[in-house]
């Protein structure tokens, strides 16, 4: 069998989507969700919740929420700081789960968390995957979460570390990997289009 491409107008879509993701535009001062407000302060675990009150953002998850969410690639929908059990040990991993409006978002995003790790500034390998949300919910929900092998052993301020080298590392790493694919994809786009 020969892998074939996505016809030519899935592909101008998709070429659209990585010009946007090369620009990487920054939401500049305060980050919305819903009606709410938050900059990356103290208020923001409050404001980027639909629970303020129920379920703020945890600490240990803030920063990565805060910059997926200030990057308009990505929508978070649910995040976790990672927990231990009563015994412990790790019991719940870090994970952020987000809506992305772009295929090619997501993409950028898995390519750019296999970079950190081959650069060694990751602690444990993470991947983006596609993930169960409510059973009435249409839209597509990915998770952004730690790969750990039962053999190595990973302590969660390990794990909460890595969420905030990934949210620092973030807008740099997406801009970055989209140039790349950009400068990769183009022969294929041109000679699928017939432009020169």
């Amino acid at each position: 069998m020969r892998i074939s491409r996505p016809d030519s107008e899935n592909r101008h879509q998709r070429y659209a989507e990585l010009i946007d993701a090369t620009q990487v535009r920054l939401i500049r001062g305060r980050v919305v969700y819903g009606s709410n407000c938050a900059e990356a302060g103290p208020d923001a675990s409050a404001l980027l919740t639909a629970d303020p009150i129920g379920e703020p953002v945890e600490p240990g998850a803030l920063p990565l929420v805060f910059a997926l969410k200030r990057l308009e690639l990505f929508q978070p929908c649910w995040s976790c700081e990672g927990h231990l059990g009563v015994d412990g040990e790790l019991w719940k991993l870090p994970r952020i789960w987000f809506y992305a409006g772009s295929l090619v978002g997501v993409k950028l995003l898995g390519e750019g968390l296999t970079k950190l790790q081959k650069a060694g500034q990751l602690r444990a390998s993470w991947r983006v995957v596609l993930t169960f949300s409510d059973p009435d919910n249409v839209e597509t929900t990915f998770s952004l979460e730690p790969v750990t092998p039962l053999a190595t052993h990973i302590d969660l301020p390990e794990l909460q570390r890595d969420m905030d080298t990934i949210a620092s590392a973030l807008p740099e790493l997406i801009g970055e990997q989209a140039k790349n694919l950009m400068r990769d994809s183009m022969p294929c786009f041109v000679s699928a289009t017939g432009a020169d």
